[in-house]
């Protein structure tokens, strides 16, 4: 309703603050929907909203399988996150960038470049959330490489994190990551 009645701006925000949820109750066709009819208007919306739309859009083209529409908007979001200047927005888009980039690529060093660059600014600003994601991720593509060692010191290190967090998911992803690498 918001899209057809020409409230752009508010169509965008309901879909940004739905996105992780859709995302994770594997509602992939329903959000994707949503997002990729932003798609045409992006210019029209503060860049902030641009970036959150742009990373929303890849991780769920990256769950659904689009693996080009997943990089594409990706490789949309970090260069907009960068020219933010927000340091949470720029770990959210450097996750999501590597992950598509690490998962549908193969672009290992680049992904691992984008990891650390986050736990670094992470770290800097006490972002917990980004570093247990960014060390959870780190750690699934260290296994995927069949560095299984390394894998296990980073899911391990996320798995510290989402428990000070109390976060049920990361502790999930976490967990499943350490004993599928066991």
């Amino acid at each position: 309703w918001a899209l057809e009645s020409g409230r752009v701006e508010d169509a965008a925000r309901i879909a940004d603050g739905l996105w992780w949820f859709w995302g994770l109750r594997a509602h992939w066709g329903r959000g994707l929907e949503r997002l990729r009819a932003l798609d045409p208007h992006l210019e029209r919306l503060p860049l902030e909203l641009r970036v959150r739309i742009l990373t929303g859009s890849c991780y769920l083209e990256m769950e659904s399988g689009d693996w080009k529409r997943s990089l594409e908007a990706g490789d949309r979001a970090l260069p907009l996150a960068r020219a933010l200047g927000d340091p949470k927005r720029l770990v959210k888009a450097l996750i999501y960038w590597a992950n598509s980039h690490a998962h549908l690529a193969s672009e290992f060093d680049g992904a691992h470049a984008a990891y650390d660059e986050g736990l670094a600014i992470a770290e800097r600003i006490g972002d917990g959330w980004g570093m247990g994601w960014l060390l959870l991720n780190k750690g699934w593509v260290r296994r995927f490489e069949g560095l299984p060692e390394e894998g296990l010191e980073h899911l391990s290190r996320s798995l510290e994190h989402f428990g000070r967090q109390g976060s049920p998911t990361g502790i999930a992803w976490a967990t499943t990551g350490i004993g599928l690498t066991h």
